[in-house]
């Protein structure tokens, strides 16, 4: 009997104070706040808090602990069993002082931890008031003391096992709505090699020397053993033509001469036919041009390139050549043109193939030179970097378990085709960062991987 009395009094005994209910109003309702913005604002002060703070099981922690802060403020507002309800928030509070305060303490001082702690401070006094004190008049407590002992007794039993089955339900159905309501991503891996920034420009090919072959003698084109595009060596005979002199003579039935006024027109250097000026038959003058022959090892490609980009090429360098097919040979820089283009303000630079190819004149090509590079670099690919209205903070959504990822800021450096460099922070080889899905994510997110990484990947 004086053991049922004690729990009796230690549960609803309340003291006789209309102003009880102030301080009811003041702790009831900042923790249904902060109980109601844990579900509200998750990235920030529901399960991204908790991961911050380091709880194996963030999810299940924030959603847990803000359902009881919500149902022991509702107790405590209406009072009912405020000294029931006070105590798990005490435990909270002190949960909270150990793991963010007492750090604040340790590593800035007093009065740094002084300040952050203004708050819990008065909240856990407050509690304490309550937990001695009781409800105090206006309260539901003080109903209940009136109530005879066996049916209160009942009452108390029964209120304790609904808050009991009403915090593990809601946590396990908030559990079960965080698991349904994840976002499905794709996710990719931390890539380690060489990275480049490329600079692009366009260039046409074309023969720097051409060999012109002229008429020795006037007269017509007798014979052409050429065709535009064959390849000729030196001293092949190209043309002949025969004299006006010996065309007249032969033409007169008189004639009892056996001349014939035939000469061979013979290439002087060995190359390739780009033009034929006169077809068979023409008449020609002495030193008019009868071909022009492409010398194979004057073959360029003329690079026009604006001033102000000029400092980014330097004689001798290497570079790629990537022809419309999609073919990439290799190419050295050799030499600038002395004069600018007066129209279109370019200047002109001469790329020689490092080994000879078989290529049309006026073909144009894209000249890739190194902007940029770095041999050892970790990079990501470009849908897994996230960035502002401003594109100057840059960010990574990191997956730190098989279902929750975190926003992680970056410095980017070197961007090529698809990958982007970063410099920091520094990652290993098996972290894990959103590809897709990735977009509008808070600072903590619940994700669900659709897509498992390939073993080429």
């Amino acid at each position: 009997m004086e053991t049922n009395k004690g729990l009796k009094w230690v549960i609803l005994h309340t003291v006789d104070d209309n102003k009880v209910i102030l301080i009811r109003l003041i702790v009831g309702l900042v923790f249904l706040s902060e109980g109601i913005q844990k579900f509200l604002f998750p990235e920030s002060l529901g399960t991204g808090r908790f991961l911050q703070i380091g709880f194996s099981n963030p999810g299940f922690w924030a959603y847990f602990t803000g359902t009881f802060e919500i149902i022991c403020a509702v107790f405590i507002l209406t009072g009912l069993l405020v000294r029931l309800a006070a105590f798990p928030l005490i435990i909270i509070m002190f949960t909270a002082f150990i793991t963010t305060k007492w750090p604040i303490l340790l590593n800035k001082g007093f009065w740094a931890m002084a300040h952050e702690y203004r708050t819990d401070f008065a909240m856990t006094v407050l509690l304490f008031y309550l937990l001695i004190s009781g409800a105090g008049n206006w309260s539901f407590d003080l109903t209940l003391n009136k109530i005879s002992r066996i049916n209160k007794e009942f009452l108390v039993v029964g209120i304790l096992t609904i808050i009991l089955f009403t915090g593990c339900h809601n946590s396990s159905a908030i559990s079960e709505k965080t698991a349904t309501s994840a976002i499905p991503v794709t996710v990719t891996a931390l890539r380690r090699g060489p990275v480049s920034n490329y600079l692009e420009l366009s260039a046409t090919s074309a023969f720097l020397f051409k060999a012109s072959v002229k008429a020795p003698v006037t007269g017509y084109i007798e014979n052409m053993f050429i065709s535009q595009g064959d390849a000729v060596v030196n001293n092949k005979q190209l043309f002949t033509i025969k004299t006006k002199e010996a065309s007249a003579i032969v033409s007169d039935s008189t004639n009892t001469l056996n001349f014939k006024g035939n000469v061979d027109v013979r290439a002087a250097v060995s190359g390739m036919v780009s033009s034929i000026d006169h077809p068979k038959g023409d008449y020609v003058a002495e030193g008019e041009q009868l071909c022009q022959i492409a010398i194979p090892e004057s073959f360029v490609f003329i690079l026009d390139i604006p001033f102000e980009l000029s400092g980014s090429l330097k004689i001798n360098s290497a570079c790629e050549i990537i022809l419309p097919d999609g073919k990439s040979i290799q190419g050295v820089i050799k030499s600038r043109f002395p004069s600018m283009n007066g129209t279109s303000q370019t200047e002109r630079f001469i790329i020689k193939l490092s080994e000879p190819v078989n290529l049309p004149e006026n073909l144009i090509a894209k000249i890739r030179i190194i902007k940029e590079s770095a041999g050892k670099a970790e990079s990501l690919p470009k849908s897994a970097i996230l960035t502002d209205e401003t594109m100057q903070n840059f960010w990574v959504m990191k997956l730190i378990n098989d279902s929750t990822a975190i926003k992680v800021p970056v410095i980017t450096g070197i961007s090529e085709n698809e990958y982007v460099q970063i410099k920091s922070p520094s990652f290993i080889d098996t972290d894990l960062f959103l590809s897709s899905g990735n977009f509008g994510l808070g600072d903590t997110a619940t994700v669900r991987v659709i897509k498992p990484l390939s073993n080429g990947q």
